[in-house]
């Protein structure tokens, strides 16, 4: 599936909820919008001084996954990013390790998540220039964006428990969250044309691997939204 690009005034056409959201702290006129200090200024409480992530997040949520389904929770919120984040692994060997991510945007309470798959060992190249550079490094071959298979029932409980403990919380569909929109520029993402998951969620994730397959219904709830 191609990305699909609008401008944020088609956003605000189709999803009107979503676009007051983003209109708050970005512009497509990214140098002169306000919005931006306002941003720094979310991430600064919510993010850099730790308290409400140590508070809501990590000693409210974790801790509560931990005691309901006995799972282990490694934090992934780290730099200047707009969200808070979570991992969990599921199974790890020699060469595969699987792991259920979920973010939460600090954006009016967003979430988003999703399993990888990750071969620990995968050949890479790049041209650059008249050089051919090749390196072996973890590769992202699988990802899972709702319910499906052995991680169905992980994926729900996490889902269930963020709704728990973030009763306005609203999953982005893998659809909606791969709209890029014409012109966007964010602090946490160096290039235009920003897509709505980047304008809301920084994941933790490793480069994909030539042979990455999306795997899962890119609709789901998508209804959050609509």
């Amino acid at each position: 599936m191609q990305n699909e690009y609008l401008n944020i005034e088609e956003i605000g056409i189709r999803y009107p909820n979503l676009y007051h959201s983003l209109i708050k702290y970005y512009s497509t006129n990214y140098n002169n919008h306000s919005g931006i200090k306002s941003l720094n200024d979310l991430i600064t409480k919510n993010v850099i001084d730790g308290d409400n992530l140590k508070r809501k997040w990590e000693r409210g949520l974790f801790e509560k996954i931990h005691e309901r389904y006995g799972l282990v929770v490694k934090g992934a919120t780290f730099g200047i990013v707009p969200n808070w984040g979570g991992i969990i692994t599921l199974k790890e060997t020699i060469q595969y390790v699987e792991q259920l991510h979920f973010y939460l945007s600090l954006i009016d309470s967003y979430f988003i998540v999703f399993v990888t798959v990750v071969d620990k060992k995968v050949k890479f190249q790049k041209q650059i220039h008249n050089f051919l550079k090749k390196w072996e490094a973890p590769g992202l071959i699988k990802t899972y964006i709702s319910p499906h298979d052995s991680y169905s029932e992980v994926f729900t409980k996490i889902e269930i428990l963020i709704r728990e403990e973030f009763t306005d919380a609203k999953f982005v569909s893998y659809r909606i969250g791969s709209i890029k929109i014409k012109d966007l520029k964010t602090p946490h993402y160096d290039y235009n044309n920003c897509s709505i998951y980047q304008a809301l969620f920084k994941p933790m994730t490793v480069m994909k691997a030539s042979n990455h397959k999306i795997i899962g219904d890119k609709n789901y709830k998508e209804n959050d939204i609509t």
